[in-house]
């Protein structure tokens, strides 16, 4: 199996253990949607994937000019950051009554509103806003509650894996690799009775990079090469002051929060509102990605608990059932020697 290589101008922007439909489906909202309605979009867009563990990966040039377009925007086109909110708030209603779509397309095509809406929009605006000279409190506040109140994750479950269940059964795919099919995949089994291998969906979760090329996904399939590593120290950035030792569980997904209990310390990639049951019990929080008005930031500071972000390497430097120390105050997590 080949290696996979990313190219020097993309760079790492986002890392998350979820489906492949996932990162598929945030495509458009962060190409051809976000250039429709704000003016600017990526033209450049690669992806990895590996097992269950995906990375976005942006054009370092575009990911600037994206900061400056937003920063524009909100100086300048403040109607228009009023109708995205508007809408926000209408999908997130709709979401919470449950008012779904009955067909494949229909559904998806809600689902990329939301994504767009509910966190694109807001993650875009509150980059520009972090770069920006003047503050806008009260429009970053707005934002960073939907942040910490993102849709997507639990509308996936209750709205797109009843069509993939459906897709399974058509092209018996077993539940493992249903969320390794893409958007237009799942449209294609549901209403054009096409056919995708098990074969194939067993090469993307051994590895695979794509890309939208000619407006179709295209895979390459090889060995994506994570870093990995067991130094016992990491460094990152105060989110939230505080000290606190305790046992280490890495949790990325929900399905990771079982064993999860009061006092431990919660290390991720980086956080969503789904592991908020964890966060809410933890005795600090430590990621590996993330600024200070990512989601684990925010939440740390509703609920009082330190928290280190932008390590890089925390879920790889330490193990569940570690016992480490954490300095919020300087950055630093370490793990705590054992004396005999």
């Amino acid at each position: 199996m080949v290696n996979l290589h990313i190219p020097k101008h993309m760079v790492k922007y986002l890392e998350r253990e979820q489906e492949l439909f996932i990162f598929a489906a945030f495509i458009a909202p962060y190409g051809n949607m976000l250039r429709a309605v704000t003016g600017f979009g990526f033209t450049k867009q690669m992806h990895t994937y590996s097992g269950t563990q995906g990375t976005f990966y942006r054009n370092s040039r575009e990911l600037f000019e994206s900061d400056r377009h937003f920063e524009r925007v909100i100086t300048d086109h403040r109607p228009k950051v009023a109708q995205w909110l508007h809408r926000e708030r209408e999908l997130r209603a709709q979401v919470m009554k449950q008012q779904f779509p009955k067909t494949v397309l229909e559904a998806y095509q809600f689902f990329q509103d939301v994504l767009f809406y509910n966190t694109v929009i807001p993650y875009r605006l509150l980059s520009a806003l972090a770069h920006a000279q003047t503050r806008n409190r009260l429009l970053q506040k707005r934002f960073e509650d939907i942040r910490t109140h993102s849709l997507y994750l639990s509308l996936f479950d209750k709205l797109i894996k009843p069509f993939l269940e459906r897709a399974g059964k058509q092209c018996d795919i077993p539940r493992a690799l249903q969320g390794l099919l893409t958007p237009s995949e799942l449209v294609d089994i549901l209403n054009n009775q096409k056919k995708v291998s098990k074969e194939t969906l067993e090469l993307r979760r051994a590895g695979c990079i794509f890309m939208l090329k000619n407006d179709k996904i295209a895979f390459r399939y090889g060995k994506v090469l994570i870093e990995k590593t067991s130094s016992g120290v990491a460094y990152g950035k105060c989110a939230y002051p505080g000290k606190a030792t305790g046992i280490v569980r890495i949790v990325n997904n929900p399905q990771q929060m079982t064993k999860f209990s009061e006092g431990n310390i919660l290390l991720s990639i980086n956080t969503n509102p789904e592991l908020m049951s964890a966060i809410r019990k933890a005795a600090a929080i430590v990621t590996d990605e993330g600024g200070m008005l990512c989601h684990a930031a925010i939440s740390a500071r509703e609920l009082g608990i330190p928290c280190i972000i932008g390590t890089g390497n925390a879920t790889r430097a330490f193990q569940n059932g570690d016992q480490v120390e954490v300095d919020a105050h300087l950055g630093i997590v370490r793990k705590k020697q054992s004396h005999f």
